[in-house]
């Protein structure tokens, strides 16, 4: 299995963010990503997109250092992160781990939520994301997600890219059993854990599970489980 790092332009990423994440075969860093990826410590091998935002010296970093530079025309369809997660995933990726630091910016942040759902992801073993404080993990069809939390710990559930079907969910003061999480409906959010485990699995659609905070919580695992392990 292949894990590739993919670091995205916007506000500099939380510096805690990186003993958070596990040692990668890729870093991929889109535009100013690139120099968000040196600044914690990355060893970035691929930087990827328009290079509209990336620094002097950072574009000067990654020539002198060798990096794989895929740049494109700034007339594109795709944003930068959707072209470094694409190229991650024809690059041999099969887990995939997003980091963003956010920002002010509402369109990017919303871009972002899209390109986690798109279809050239939905085959890969796990998608992950560290958006500022905020740990998400993306559920999906045969891909169920656990989570190993503090009791009374915040989870939300939103669907991404529409409706998430056959949502079960166990292990929250309020669980779901096969039910249907719209996209024009919060019902997700602000839920509760009531034990140490939590299971999320879907039937149909993607559905972001996310964890608000969770860079100040002590360290947690997730991982995601094998087909047919959630009750």
């Amino acid at each position: 299995m292949k894990f590739a790092i993919v670091v995205t332009g916007g506000d500099p990423p939380d510096p805690r963010v990186v003993h958070r994440l596990a040692p990668a075969d890729h870093v991929v860093g889109a535009d100013s990503g690139f120099d968000h990826a040196v600044a914690l410590g990355l060893d970035v091998d691929l930087l990827v997109g328009d290079l509209d935002s990336i620094s002097p010296a950072g574009r000067e970093l990654a020539l002198a250092r060798g990096v794989d530079i895929v740049e494109v025309s700034p007339d594109k369809d795709l944003t930068d992160t959707e072209l470094a997660l694409t190229i991650a995933v024809t690059r041999g990726a099969s887990s995939i781990t997003l980091v963003t630091g956010g920002g002010d910016r509402l369109d990017h942040l919303l871009g972002v939520m899209a390109a986690l759902a798109h279809d050239e992801l939905m085959h890969l073993d796990r998608i992950d994301a560290w958006i500022g404080r905020d740990h998400l993990v993306v559920a999906r069809p045969d891909r169920p997600v656990a989570l190993d939390l503090a009791p009374d710990s915040l989870v939300s559930l939103l669907p991404l890219a529409g409706a998430a079907h056959g949502v079960r969910a166990s292990g929250l003061r309020w669980p779901l059993d096969g039910e249907t999480l719209r996209a024009d409906r919060a019902r997700g959010v602000s839920n509760r854990t009531v034990g140490s485990t939590v299971s999320i699995a879907v039937e149909s659609g993607a559905l972001a599970v996310i964890l608000p905070g969770a860079l100040a919580l002590p360290s947690s695992h997730s991982h995601p489980l094998q087909s047919g392990d959630v009750a």
